[in-house]
């Protein structure tokens, strides 16, 4: 059985989701969490002055422990969906961590308490800049699903290998 459960994030019109399996409920047991999910408001970082706000959508699942969705619903025809490393949000959020296509970094100065996220392709890059405390909050409900260190619990190496060596 599938169960939602709604939460508003502080003052803002934000909606943390959290998808329960088993019985509803506080008897639910904290393992019980197969999913959970928050939209979030970014912003296109285009300079000091100027920003476009991007609604956004941040969703950890189970069954992939090491990867956190954003699907950013940008002003194209379907939304853009980035795969970023859970590791790499949660060190962000205290010092510049990543490398390569997706960094993230606290902000500083004028940019205190937000959380800055690179992201390049060989097309560009941009940067988001998203609350710092959102993206806390939803880190802590991804722990509630799979606590950190035991993401290798819940991969399905069979599976995976079956994928890899399909002929495709």
């Amino acid at each position: 059985m599938w169960r939602i459960v709604s939460a508003r994030c502080g003052r803002s019109r934000r909606r943390c989701t959290v998808t329960r399996r088993g019985r509803p409920g506080p008897s639910a047991r904290t393992r019980d969490l197969a999913a959970c999910s928050v939209h979030v408001d970014l912003y296109l970082v285009f300079g000091p002055a100027l920003e476009v706000l991007v609604a956004s959508q941040l969703t950890y699942l189970r069954s992939d422990p090491f990867a956190v969705r954003l699907v950013c619903h940008a002003d194209l025809a379907d939304p853009v969906t980035w795969y970023l490393s859970r590791n790499t949000l949660t060190v962000g959020l205290w010092a510049p961590a990543g490398q390569g296509d997706v960094t993230v970094r606290p902000g500083t100065g004028p940019e205190r308490g937000s959380i800055l996220i690179g992201l390049r392709t060989t097309d560009g890059a941009v940067e988001l800049r998203g609350c710092a405390w959102e993206l806390r909050e939803f880190l802590e409900q991804t722990e509630r699903v799979v606590p950190l260190g035991a993401e290798h619990r819940h991969v399905d190496l069979d599976a995976l290998i079956r994928q890899l060596t399909q002929d495709g």
